[in-house]
């Protein structure tokens, strides 16, 4: 599996569908301007960030930091995590 470094070095849309391809979807966090959703994908997280007045992504966050993590623990399903 890619490594957080390596997938930081890829382009938005190579990130976009190996992501999708391969990232667990764990909840998405929306507005009137744009959609946030976070995955969960090998040891660290991501966060993609859609604006809906754009009709597109406009950027791709990761991270392994828990106080990153901390503002969406009480949105997570865990649930799917345990399967």
């Amino acid at each position: 599996m890619i490594g957080l470094y390596e997938y930081n070095l890829m382009s938005i849309d190579e990130k976009a569908q190996l992501l999708w391809d391969s990232g667990e979807f764990l909840l998405s966090n929306k507005t009137i301007n744009a959609a946030t959703n976070l995955y969960s994908f090998s040891d660290f997280f991501v966060e993609v960030i859609y604006s809906n007045e754009l009709n597109k992504i406009i950027d791709i966050n990761t991270f392994k930091n828990d106080t990153r993590l901390e503002p969406y623990l009480d949105l997570i399903n865990v649930s799917k995590l345990l399967k």
